[in-house]
């Protein structure tokens, strides 16, 4: 199991909302969480900032990319990335 939170670089609402989740998420459980900032492709009307993204998921002890959906920009990436978190967590669990 693993989390994927999506939010868009255009919409200070949905990283508010992202924040909120990474939160509730964390509060439970350990599992992956790979944070996604979506619309790279909408770089100059950036309203979140790339390290604004980096500072919370480290913060939440997760991942993070910059991908963009329409363009399918990362987006590979980004699920091999959420795989490898999942398989790791599942040997780390496994050792324990």
């Amino acid at each position: 199991d693993g989390y994927i939170i999506v939010y868009s670089i255009i919409d200070r609402r949905s990283y508010q909302k992202a924040v909120e989740i990474l939160y509730s998420i964390r509060e439970s459980n350990d599992k992956p969480i790979i944070v996604v900032a979506n619309k790279s492709d909408l770089e100059r009307s950036r309203i979140v900032g790339k390290e604004e993204g980096r500072t919370l998921a480290e913060m939440y002890n997760s991942k993070y990319i910059d991908v963009s959906a329409i363009l399918n920009h990362k987006v590979d990436d980004l699920l091999v990335g959420i795989l490898k978190q999942v398989r790791l967590n599942q040997q780390n669990a496994a050792l324990l």
